[in-house]
């Protein structure tokens, strides 16, 4: 399976509910808040794993 892996800018373009700030919050944030199971980086590169993402956000309803 090959998984699709965002850009923090393509990726909030995607899902317009969630805002660049927003998701770079989230990154910053990502080994308190569980997020980091969604990100890969590739030297300097931050990208968004989209299927993880989803996933994240199902976990995360409240």
């Amino acid at each position: 399976m090959f998984n699709s892996f965002y850009s923090v800018k393509l990726l909030a373009e995607k899902h317009p509910g969630f805002s660049e700030n927003y998701l770079r919050y989230l990154i910053f944030n990502s080994k308190t808040n569980g997020f980091d199971k969604c990100v890969s980086r590739i030297g300097r590169k931050v990208l968004i794993d989209e299927d993880e993402f989803l996933k994240w956000i199902e976990g995360n309803k409240k």
